[in-house]
């Protein structure tokens, strides 16, 4: 139909009613009667009526031609189903004939099979039947065989549950007495087998527990054996556990009423104590005897084979995802310690605080039974996780998956995996409440001591019989403890914080205020209590040192406590380096002196002689005597106080070699002046440390050095000291005091002041800068020399040019020839 005549009857009112799909006629006559516009309607509706009229026509016109093959492909389809119509009847008159010939046939065939299957069936009856019946009199005289036949006779009762299983035979009155009979053997046949085992488990005979098992093998009942042996071998220990723990059992004579919690008297603990300890010990022999049962147990599991599998008992259990029977019975065992007394301790106080304060004792008893346990094993390589602390202990332990044994080697607790149990660590974690508490009672009687011996208002350390006690007390936490390994390597962390704990309080009593490092006048009360605090800590140092070095410790013991010790001696090096630095600076302004010295003039050889060392090497040597009699004499610490003033030694060495070298100009008896000078401050340096020669650098420096003063430059330049023990920027400013007056040394050039210029080595200490600033004021000079009328350089000049270059090709590695000759030039 054409879309614009659709268009004009949708956009129409009186049309798109028509156009809908739930159109009614008889509800659209009803509505056009109740609006009485009868005639409008139906004149609309005609005038619809003959719209359509004249599509129709139109449509009809236009596809004439299509209209009439369409009519022609009706008629010829009619005419090919009435031909499939005849066939379909025809093919089902074929399938009925068909049915007659074939149903009557199926239905003897079916009757004749239902016949043989019933046949078969009782046949089938008939021949379990006759082998119960052989079965059952051959069951007979195996009975009789004894342990002998024990074996077979399981292996027969094995056959006869798995023709009942297999077959239905209910009813049968011919074996009914037999099926009463068989039920009676076996109930004997387990008795015995489990009498068997349990007797070869109890002696450690291997053939009896091999035939207990083997027989509960046959009846496909060793899981449920295994599992029931556990348990009843964990409820035996279960109920020792409990009568050992019971404070009741180890109190004579006394009767506790309702409700009340059973206390040792006064007269009686002593007593209660040795009857708590003698059944400890009596239990931990109960575990060691079923541990050894369990173990006898496991080996034979994994020797034993299946006669028909050739596969060990062991690996049929793993295979099904059972662990094996010493980690069961290990984890329950841990179970019961731990739940058992965590009971016990809970529910009386004395008990508890024996264990706790007791703990390396039960410790004891703990580590003798796995040192007991350890020869008892086979290893198996397995995956298992700990559950401890579970309500549900019955059966759990059976639900854990595991990985083939490994079978051959000799540790049945050893359990390598990723979640592995840890046999050994296990049984000592079931005692890891009460060695938290231990422990916490152990730092409280470390502790309690200095809390006591430093109050809030506390001035000065602990006396040396108080620090006696706290060594006494460090002493018998360590040897109490010395039973186990890792309780004494607590106890020694236990230590280290009791030895930080009192460096703590010793380090408030410190004063480091000026009072504490002057060094003019008598020592002063904060230099004699900072004495005596150093003093303190360096003893109680010494006093552990020598406890943990003294007994029989292991190293990791020795190795917790060392740092700390470590740390204190530390503190006491930074206490005194205050007053050490006091002394060297002290010392360093007495060495500036030695520049208002005159060692230019000349003297005869007699006033040389006459006369006596400088000003200040005497103030050095007084100096020195003082500090050493009145100041360091009154510090215990001798190693460290050497060891500081070795170092102090030899910085006052470098600085008065550094400051003799800046000494200009010097004459022959000025030279004699110092070479006397530097005698005497050996002597002076020596005083106050352990030995010259142990200084180091700075005293082979001052030995090199004195040669110097009498050789000329060309010797000095072939020195083989010379950039070893000597430094290059030391001898050159020794050479600037044979220089020409009117070159002035490297400081004067700068304006510097000789201890402004000291201190700026110090803080340079690459001789690259050194050497540079010394370069710098050269070529000034040289400079000046070139533009001046006299263009001749001193010899003194070259010499320290060459020097120079010595230098540099020492750091580059090589001396360059091509460089040198271009420096020398200067020299023609």
């Amino acid at each position: 139909m054409d879309e614009k005549v659709i268009e004009e009857l949708r956009n129409d009112r009186a049309y798109e009613v028509f156009l809908t799909e739930e159109f009614d006629a008889k509800k659209y006559a009803n509505i056009i009667i109740a609006s009485q516009e009868i005639n409008d309607s139906l004149h609309k509706l005609s005038t619809g009526i003959n719209v359509l009229d004249r599509e129709l026509h139109s449509q009809v016109v236009a596809h004439h031609d299509d209209l009439l093959s369409q009519a022609t492909s009706i008629e010829a389809l009619e005419g090919v189903l009435k031909m499939m119509q005849s066939r379909i009847e025809s093919l089902q008159i074929t399938v009925d004939r068909i049915q007659k010939k074939v149903v009557h046939p199926y239905k003897m065939i079916a009757s004749r099979t239902a016949q043989l299957r019933n046949l078969q069936v009782a046949c089938d009856i008939l021949r379990c039947v006759i082998r119960v019946l052989y079965l059952s009199r051959r069951l007979d005289g195996q009975l009789q065989g004894g342990l002998k036949e024990l074996t077979n006779a399981a292996q027969s009762l094995n056959e006869l549950d798995y023709l009942y299983d297999s077959m239905d035979l209910t009813d049968i009155q011919m074996i009914e007495q037999d099926k009463l009979k068989i039920e009676k053997a076996r109930q004997t046949i387990e008795n015995e087998a489990m009498v068997v085992l349990t007797e070869g488990m109890k002696s450690q005979n291997q053939n009896k527990v091999a035939t207990g098992l083997q027989v509960f093998h046959n009846l496909q009942k060793l899981q449920v054996i295994l599992q029931k042996v556990i348990e009843k071998s964990c409820s035996n220990l279960e109920a020792c556990v409990r009568e050992t723990l019971d404070v009741n059992v180890h109190i004579q004579s006394r009767s506790t009423g309702p409700g009340r919690a059973a206390m040792p008297t006064p007269g009686n603990t002593a007593a209660w104590r040795v009857s708590l300890w003698q059944g400890m010990e009596k239990l931990m022999g109960n575990i060691y005897e079923t541990c050894v049962q369990m173990s006898v147990l496991e080996k034979v599991l994994f020797k034993k084979k299946d006669p028909v599998t050739h596969l060990c008992f062991i690996e049929e259990l793993l295979k099904n995802g059972y662990p094996t029977v010493m980690e069961a019975f290990w984890k329950k065992v841990i179970f019961i310690l731990t739940h058992e007394l965590s009971r016990a301790t809970g529910e009386n106080t004395f008990l508890k605080q024996t264990f706790e304060s007791e703990y390396p004792k039960l410790l004891r008893f703990y580590n003798d039974l796995w040192t007991r346990l350890k020869p008892y094993s086979m290893t198996v390589d397995q995956t298992t996780t700990v559950r401890l602390g579970s309500s549900d202990h019955d059966s759990s332990v059976f639900s854990v998956p595991l990985i083939t044994p490994v079978i051959g080697k000799d540790d049945v607790f050893n359990f390598p995996a990723e979640n592995e149990l840890n046999p050994e660590l296990a049984l000592r974690d079931s005692l890891s409440a009460f060695e938290n508490a231990y422990l916490t009672r152990s730092l409280s009687r470390l502790f309690d001591p200095i809390n006591t011996f430093f109050p809030d208002t506390a001035k000065e350390p602990p006396k040396r019989e108080e620090l006696t006690n706290i060594e006494k007390t460090v002493a018998n936490e360590l040897n109490a403890a010395s039973v186990d390994t890792r309780l004494s390597l607590a106890i020694a962390r236990n230590v280290s914080k009791t030895i930080k704990l009192y460096c703590a309080k010793c380090e408030r009593l410190i004063i480091t205020d000026s009072n504490a490092i002057q060094l003019t006048a008598a020592m002063t009360g904060a230099q004699t209590r900072n004495a005596t605090v150093v003093n303190s800590i360096y003893y109680l140092c010494t006093a552990v040192s020598k406890v943990i070095h003294s007994g029989n410790f292991a190293s990791q013991t020795i190795e917790a406590v060392e740092p700390a010790i470590q740390n204190a001696l530390s503190m006491i090096k930074d206490a005194v380096e205050p007053l050490v630095k006091a002394m060297a600076k002290t010392m360093e302004s007495m060495i500036l002196k030695i520049h208002v010295e005159d060692f230019a003039s000349d003297k005869t050889e007699n006033q040389i002689a006459k006369s006596e060392c400088s000003a200040y090497i005497k103030d050095i040597q007084r100096f020195t005597d003082r500090i050493k009699g009145d100041y360091l004499a009154r510090l215990d610490c001798i190693e460290i106080v050497d060891e500081m003033l070795n170092s102090l030694a030899s910085r006052v060495l470098e600085l008065f070699i550094r400051h003799v070298s800046l000494i200009r100009p010097i004459s022959d008896a000025g030279k004699l002046k110092i070479a006397a000078d530097m005698a005497q401050m050996e002597l002076a340096v020596g005083s106050i440390c352990t030995k010259l020669s142990e200084l180091g650098k700075s005293y082979k420096v001052l030995r090199c050095f004195r040669p110097l003063l009498f050789q000329t430059p060309e010797h000095i330049l072939g020195n083989p000291a010379l950039g070893e023990n000597l430094p290059y920027f030391l001898v050159l400013n020794f050479l600037f005091s044979r220089a020409p007056s009117n070159l002035p040394s490297p400081y004067k050039a700068s304006k510097w002041t000789e201890k402004y210029y000291s201190e700026w080595i110090d803080k340079h200490t690459d001789d690259t800068e050194r050497l540079a600033l010394i370069r710098g004021t050269l070529d000034n000079y040289i400079q000046s020399v070139r533009t001046s009328d006299n263009k001749v350089l001193a010899p003194i000049i070259v010499v320290m040019q060459k020097i120079l270059l010595k230098a540099s090709s020492h750091r580059r590695g090589r001396f360059t020839t091509g460089i040198l000759s271009s420096q020398m030039s200067i020299d023609r």
